[in-house]
């Protein structure tokens, strides 16, 4: 394809997509005008694109577009919703016409005269009939960086329909110009007059600049220029040069001002030039008029060089200053700032950068089993340049999730059309990055729930009104990165799904008895919709009804080793939940060993690992023949790694040094959507970054398998799918089922006086200290050799990071040799650790705080497992660390008779994991939810509390809707409420206020926490 139209194309798609955008908040907005401004600007720009290369008919259709737009752009014309259905038609045009050139390189045939008619009725003030869509019209999203256009120019003579747009372009000359010029008129034969006076000056202007804008090599040129005034300006400065009138015209630095600003030299002087001889020759001017003309533009061009030589001289401090290059380069700053690559480079140098990735965890297992070799720093090195080029490479494949949404708007603007609904689509998030091929694979699930979501989800404004909501329905997308991977959710307002249609859908469609139906609880009821041929639909529409949609959208999303998870309320809503990890290339895996093979599990689906055996708290039991493991007062299903591969009759080497000793089981915690089961497992290794590798074609039907890699010792290895395991398992766990979800409900019902897993060690003349096990990431010995210093303070590069290091006390010291133990504390990206002596166990048992402490760093004293244990205050540390968090632990115990009962609200686990112990110590009972959702089922339920603590930014619903909802009715309506957030400007408070909260606080300063708590508690007792 030429370059040329290639770039033309790729250029007006984007134009295209962006005004698809705007138009439709332009419906919403009428009197926006800056957007008016840039629809006009971006429509204006394509149909002068196609007139410059010769395709009438895209011309034509942009060009009826453009009066519409040139009427609201005026205030000629109101913006209408059925003048926007016109000009999103003509778009949609548009498009067609675009696709068709691509495949062929010719513009197609076809008639448009329809909808040009009535883009000009709508022109002249008159109204017209617009049809409503019957389907959404499905397009190919350009999201590439903007490009700009070619270097070169299509070359050949001007066209018939070019001459005419140009005298039609080019403005009337005004009687007092007319009158100027006929006395400016030295003699009969002066040059202005051979070349056909005025009106050809305006044509070769107009045809000079379309010609040094197509040229990339002068276009900068033009930066920053109104064309409109520099045709004139220099249309004036040629009338008088060449009427022998020069001192009647403006001066060269008013004329060809942006030639000087942006710093034209020599070599930009000879391409223009050149530039004005092939316009010359095209307006078929004769031969020597056309040499006389250029000699008058050599005279002149003389002073333009002279003086963007001096207005460079000038500037030349003030670019050293800024930055700017643009007076030197005759290119603006921005542009070299950006440039536009090959996706396919990017995939090659993605690929190559794959095989760096496992050269060097080859050479690094090399170095595990070398100690002391002289390699050992130049191979650290070379680890660590590794990793910072496999972060910057995959930088540049990341993209926006806002680009999967782009045509969204358009999408819910078409369905409120053609389904009578009145719809809010909210999208938050949308700068959110993942790579783009995960992106691709998404784009068409996430249009399908958004369109279920329209269709099936919100009610007619009539049904909603009845029902006591608003009549506009809210579509909320949200999308954040949670713990190395990426959280999508889709949450509407509507009708949620019908329980007993879906049973009866189901029944008919054989998916289970009645039986079986009477004993599920609604939520796997609703999980239903994720079968192949289900729906709900009443009939067959355009939108949705065919029962193809679902089962497809969970088939791409596992696909790509993601999850998709469905909660519903009838009557209130429903949120879909998809968590796809960032990127397919290079992922982080936990490499286990079943009989003598290594296999890799993806840690996005491992949640922890648990170690059973005969003599400890964990062991397996069995339930109907089903394995299951008791983990924390519930039951999960388990199943063995041998059986699934059909390696259960294997025996194993008994020479094998890695394997465990024999009753040792270890079992990997995993999760897919809302089930968890535990994978037994011979060996647990390390994690490890691999590279994901397709599988052979005669393994493609083996759903347990998701890719193979290479590992550091040169070993081939498969890459388990736990999706796929899951699909494979569900009738052997189906008997489980029940039972789990009974215990899991009884534990949302526990407080927190219930037992806890915590972490005892020892540290400082070897005192027992403990830490609640939820805020500790890993547990790791670090070679003291490779402790580094920075700013005075120990660090060590942990995971391509630097990781602080601290000591609990001054009367600490790290080892002098050998392998420090240190305990790994991650809040968000941010890790610490914190050096201990010995790590003494894992247990559970009442975190119960009975001596508070005023020791800095110390929570207080609480009795574990008979001993008096110091519970270590991990904010305290963090804030060392960081510099982040409160400066002062808590104190003041008060009795467990008196103990006031709080909820605290965040969906951070992290922070609620860390600021319970401070709360308990100070006598306070806490029940703490990760979610709104999940707090308004307690006050469905009749719990009470004394306060309420709740966190302002949080997904699904956040605090300020929270704050509403419970101050507009129920047991909790008078309950005092406590705002904790991170923004904290009057702005914020005052809506805080508002919505129904009693105080604010900044969501880290412990202290003021602590004494807002007790201000409103003593506020309610004062009043009771």
């Amino acid at each position: 394809m030429d370059d040329l139209l290639n770039e033309f194309l790729t250029e007006t798609s984007e134009s295209i997509n962006e005004v698809d955008v705007q138009l439709v908040t332009l419906e919403q907005d009428p009197t926006n005008k800056p957007i008016l401004d840039n629809i006009f600007r971006l429509v204006h720009t394509i149909k002068g694109t196609c007139g410059f290369l010769g395709l009438p008919r895209l011309e034509t259709v942009a060009h009826a577009g453009e009066n519409v737009l040139g009427k609201y752009r005026d205030g000629e014309l109101v913006v209408t919703s059925e003048s926007v259905t016109l000009i999103l038609a003509a778009l949609d045009r548009i498009k067609e016409i675009l696709a068709g050139l691509e495949a062929t390189q010719e513009e197609p045939a076809g008639d448009d005269s329809e909808i040009i008619n009535q883009l000009n009725v709508v022109a002249s003030g008159g109204s017209v009939e617009v049809p409503q869509k019957k389907e959404v019209i499905k397009e190919k999203d350009f999201v590439l960086p903007e490009i700009k256009r070619s270097e070169n120019v299509v070359p050949g003579e001007v066209s018939l329909e070019e001459l005419e747009a140009a005298f039609l372009a080019a403005p009337g000359p005004e009687d007092d110009d007319e009158d100027d010029a006929a006395s400016e008129k030295e003699s009969d034969d002066n040059l202005l007059e051979k070349i056909g006076g005025q009106d050809a000056v305006k044509v070769i202007i107009h045809l000079f600049h379309n010609r040094i804008l197509a040229d990339m090599s002068v276009k900068a040129l033009m930066a920053g220029v109104n064309t409109k005034e520099s045709k004139e300006k220099m249309g004036d400065f040629f009338n008088a040069h060449l009427a022998n009138n020069a001192s009647g015209g403006p001066s060269v630095g008013i004329a060809f001002k942006s030639f000087i600003t942006n710093g034209i030299t020599q070599t930009h002087n000879e391409i223009i030039r050149g530039l004005l001889r092939s316009v010359l020759n095209e307006v078929d001017l004769p031969p020597l008029d056309v040499e006389a003309v250029l000699v008058i533009y050599d005279d002149f061009s003389k002073n333009i060089l002279s003086e963007a030589s001096n207005h460079a001289s000038q500037q030349t401090k003030q670019n050293d200053k800024d930055g700017a290059t643009a007076a030197k380069s005759g290119e603006s700053s921005i542009a070299n700032q950006s440039i536009r690559v090959n996706v396919q480079v990017l995939e090659d140098l993605m690929t190559m950068v794959s095989e760096l990735v496992l050269t060097r965890n080859q050479l690094m297992q090399i170095l595990r089993n070398n100690h002391g070799s002289e390699f050992t720093i130049p191979l650290q090195h070379l680890s660590q340049c590794t990793t910072e080029l496999q972060e910057g490479v995959m930088k540049t494949r990341m993209q926006p999730v806002g680009n999967a949404w782009a045509k969204l708007p358009r999408i819910i603007r078409d369905l409120q059309l053609e389904l009578n609904k009145k719809i809010d689509l909210q999208m938050l998030g949308a700068d959110t990055e993942l790579d783009r091929q995960v992106l691709e694979m998404i784009k068409d699930p996430l249009t399908h729930m958004v369109r279920n979501s329209a269709d099936h989800g919100i009610e007619m404004p009539a049904a909603r009104l009845a029902a006591g909501k608003k009549e506009t329905g809210v579509i909320r997308l949200n999308a954040f990165h949670e713990g190395g991977h990426i959280i999508i959710e889709i949450t509407d307002d509507g009708a949620g799904l019908p329980i007993e249609k879906l049973k009866a859908k189901a029944l008919k469609n054989g998916l289970a008895t009645k039986e079986e139906l009477d004993e599920m609880s609604d939520n796997q009821i609703q999980r239903f919709i994720f079968h192949a041929g289900f729906s709900t639909a009443e009939k067959v529409t355009s939108v949705s009804g065919r029962g193809v949609g679902m089962d497809v959208v969970r088939s791409n999303i596992e696909k790509i080793g993601g999850t998709v998870d469905l909660k519903s309320i009838e009557g209130k809503g429903s949120s879909f939940s998809i968590k796809i990890p960032l990127t397919l290339a290079i992922v982080s895996a936990l490499i286990v060993k079943c009989k003598n093979d290594k296999f890799a599990i993806p840690q996005i689906s491992v949640l922890e690992l648990v170690r059973a055996s005969k003599d400890s708290e964990h062991s397996i039991e069995h339930i109907n023949n089903t394995p299951v493991l008791r983990l924390r007062d519930r039951l999960l299903p388990l199943v063995r790694l041998d059986e699934i591969l059909g390696m259960a009759d294997a025996v194993g080497s008994d020479a094998d040094v890695d394997s465990p000793k024999k009753g040792d089981d270890y079992i990997v915690i995993t999760q897919v959507g809302t089930f968890t089961f535990g994978i037994v497992v011979d060996q647990v290794y390390d994690t490890e970054e691999i590279v994901v590798k397709p599988v052979a074609p005669i393994l493609k039907d083996l759903h347990t398998f998701a890719g193979n890699t290479i590992l550091g010792d040169g070993k081939v290895i498969m890459i388990l799918d736990p999706n796929g395991i899951v699909s494979q398992i569900s009738d052997k766990v189906a008997d489980t089922t029940k039972f789990d979800m009974e215990e899991e409900d009884a534990s949302q019902n526990k407080t927190t006086s219930d037992k806890e897993a915590v972490l005892l060690f020892s540290a400082c003349a070897n005192n027992r200290r403990a830490v609640p096990l939820s805020l500790v990431a890993r547990l790791e010995e670090i070679d003291v050799n490779l402790i580094e210093k920075s700013d005075g303070r120990p660090v060590f590069q942990y995971r391509g990071r630097l990781m602080p290091l601290l000591n609990l006390d001054n009367s600490q010291t790290f080892k002098t040799e050998g392998r420090q133990p240190i305990l790994v504390f991650a809040d968000g990206e941010k890790t610490m650790g914190i050096a201990v002596d010995e790590i003494i166990d894992i247990l559970e048992d009442d975190l119960d705080i009975e001596l508070s402490s005023a020791i800095a760093g110390q929570v207080g004293t609480a009795i574990i497992d008979g001993h008096a244990t110091e519970i270590i205050d991990v904010a305290y540390y963090i804030e060392k660390a960081f510099g982040t968090l409160g400066t002062s632990s808590t104190s003041g115990h008060t009795s467990i008779e008196n103990q006031n009962h709080i909820l605290l609200v965040d969906d951070s686990k992290f922070f609620l994991n860390m600021i319970r112990p401070l709360l308990s110590a100070a006598g306070y009972k806490i029940t703490a939810v990760d979610s709104a959702s999940t707090a308004l089922d307690l006050r469905d339920k009749g719990r009470d509390f004394d306060i309420i603590v709740s966190d302002i930014e949080m997904p699904n619903m956040d605090g300020f809707s929270f704050a509403t909802e419970v101050r507009s009715g129920g047991i909790w309506q008078k309950t005092p409420m406590i705002a904790l957030s991170s923004h904290h400007t009057p702005k914020d408070i005052a809506r805080g206020r508002e919505v129904g909260f009693d105080d604010y606080v900044v969501k880290l300063e412990r202290d003021t926490l602590m004494t807002t708590i007790n201000e409103q508690i003593n506020k309610k007792q004062n009043a009771a």
